[in-house]
């Protein structure tokens, strides 16, 4: 035999049709999955050039019965993530374990438009289903250490550590702040679209062929 719960249904509930008929509705909008926080419990994908991979989830708001028992969800598995793309081009920043984020449920089965990514008929009869959810990242995140800033000044900071390594983009200045600079190119021409000449270098020669260049404090403007 399966478990008994303690129904949510109250004593009020026999004084009169009305409000019979409103504890019936009430318990099948119950039934209703439209939005929740989730955390992230499984990706498929972890930052490679690649689609849009899948997370599995569960539900962080436990469900109560009619004498506030807690119960916790189980994993929803499959659900198609965010991510900020138009056509071919993308920002690849896929969730990670234990991120927490937003799922919203679909009124019908979506699980034939995920493999098809065509219009298509619904899967099954199901609705509101937390079957047929979609996750949005991030929410309620910690302070990030690799990351891409838009500062209230206009500029551009990027960092991979925590501003120990970084490029501050300003109106009209780049600045570069590293302890290694690497420049996988033969040349560097500056001037502008006239450009012919590359900028030369003094340094030594290590033993990969790579010229080392200490000390360097120069200021290339274009004309």
């Amino acid at each position: 035999m399966g478990k008994d719960y303690p129904s949510q249904q109250t004593p009020d509930v026999a004084n009169s049709e009305f409000q019979a008929a409103q504890y019936m509705i009430e318990r099948l909008f119950s039934r209703v999955s439209t939005a929740t926080l989730v955390q992230v419990q499984k990706v498929t994908t972890s930052g490679q050039v690649a689609p849009v991979g899948q997370v599995d989830v569960v539900p962080l708001v436990n469900m109560i019965d009619g004498v506030s028992t807690n119960y916790k969800h189980g994993p929803v598995h499959n659900l198609a993530y965010f991510r900020y793309q138009g056509g071919n081009k993308a920002i690849i920043l896929d969730p990670k374990v234990n991120d927490i984020g937003v799922a919203v449920f679909a009124d019908r089965d979506i699980s034939v438009v995920k493999k098809t990514k065509a219009q298509s008929q619904p899967g099954s009869f199901r609705r509101w289903d937390m079957a047929d959810g979609l996750f949005f990242p991030c929410f309620l995140g910690a302070a990030p250490t690799s990351y891409i800033q838009f500062q209230d000044n206009g500029s551009i900071a990027i960092s991979p550590d925590n501003g120990t390594t970084s490029i501050l983009i300003e109106a009209g200045k780049i600045t570069l702040t590293a302890a290694t600079i690497v420049w996988a190119s033969s040349n560097i021409l500056a001037g502008g679209a006239d450009a012919s000449k590359p900028v030369g270098m003094l340094g030594s020669v290590d033993s990969n062929g790579d010229t080392l260049v200490s000390g360097l404090s120069t200021v290339m403007k274009a004309k």
